[in-house]
């Protein structure tokens, strides 16, 4: 064997091994990933945003994450938003969620450009198999209006 074969065949081994590790390292399967528009007007508590949930083929817990995109004209630190899920059209469970937008130094907590993306957890999602399952959000805020709000999204989990 040539050394030229035998480097080849070890970078082979090599790339081979590590694509192994990296597959097995990822931990996260998402389940369902989804941003939905909000009126460039203002958003108010009577427009909810409904996010139509794949129906699981097994029962399991789904971590969740709740994202906002903001604009410039978003006047606020922070945003309240209620967050509901519901089966079958029957309501499971109602957060409160809190998103911090600005930190104290007024500068944006988000990631991403033009919008940026704020994060937050969500209590983990219960959810049973061949269920159909609805996630609500709406603006909890004392104002009629919350403008600069660009688009809200939710993230679920499997967990292993």
């Amino acid at each position: 064997m040539t050394v030229s074969k035998t480097i080849s065949t070890v970078a082979c081994a090599f790339c081979a091994v590590m694509l192994t590790v990296f597959c097995s390292c990822s931990s996260e399967h998402t389940y369902f990933h989804q941003y939905q528009a909000i009126d460039t007007e203002g958003w108010t508590a009577d427009d909810t945003i409904v996010f139509h949930l794949t129906p699981s083929a097994v029962a399991q817990t789904l971590d969740a994450e709740l994202g906002v995109r903001t604009t410039d004209a978003f006047p606020f630190n922070s945003l309240f938003l209620l967050g509901t899920l519901c089966c079958e059209g029957n309501e499971v469970s109602t957060d409160t969620v809190f998103v911090s937008i600005y930190g104290r130094d007024g500068i944006a907590l988000g990631d991403g450009f033009p919008y940026p993306t704020c994060t937050c957890p969500l209590p983990p999602l219960q959810v049973d198999s061949g269920l159909n399952y609805t996630y609500t959000v709406t603006p909890f805020m004392k104002e009629p209006v919350v403008v600069g709000v660009k688009d809200i999204g939710i993230k679920l989990t499997a967990r292993d």
